[in-house]
């Protein structure tokens, strides 16, 4: 059921009656009423089905470690968190306000912490690969580009990056944790 209500002010209509007023008052306490309704009733849903909830989130982190193992990124670029909430037949916005409150954490912080982890992994195995002749990297950018590539490899060479001194304080500011906690 779906209803409009059109409230006018005084202020927009000078001809009203000062009625009007008292019966804005009344409709605005009364949408309110109904909103905080809706609102215990959503996070109700959270708190009475916590089982329920936490099987959907051990399945999300189990197919989160499928997803790499099986190498969908090489296929499909880097998971979403649409993609995750398809599979659990859920809302995107359902699924990662499920996961928060499950977890304490983001849908999509997950998902980052996950990438975070391949990256490692792969940085780890590079060297092993490169002397395969093949190396694989993660890029990262649009959704047409999120995808794990292995190129051709052959002769190989070192290209040392520096960072600026400040850039923990850069990723800070862009909401990111410090570079220190992903040294091993």
């Amino acid at each position: 059921m779906c209803a409009r209500v059109a409230i006018c002010t005084t202020d927009c209509c000078p001809n009203t009656l000062p009625i009007v007023r008292h019966s804005q008052t009344l409709i605005t306490d009364a949408i309110g009423l109904l909103l905080d309704y809706c609102m215990r009733y959503y996070d109700r849903q959270f708190i009475t089905r916590h089982k329920v909830n936490s099987d959907i989130l051990t399945a999300f982190h189990q197919q989160l470690h499928e997803y790499f193992e099986n190498g969908h990124p090489e296929r499909n670029g880097l998971p979403t968190v649409a993609y995750f909430a398809d599979k659990a037949c859920l809302s995107p916005n359902y699924f990662g306000d499920l996961i928060s409150k499950e977890s304490g954490t983001t849908a999509q912080r997950h998902i980052q912490d996950a990438v975070i982890e391949r990256s490692k992994q792969l940085l780890v195995e590079t060297i092993p690969t490169m002397r395969q002749g093949m190396t694989q990297f993660i890029i990262t950018g649009d959704a047409a580009r999120n995808k794990l590539q292995t190129m051709p490899g052959g002769g190989y060479s070192t290209v040392k990056i520096e960072l600026p001194k400040n850039w923990d304080a850069l990723m800070a500011e862009r909401g990111y944790r410090p570079l220190s906690e992903f040294q091993t």
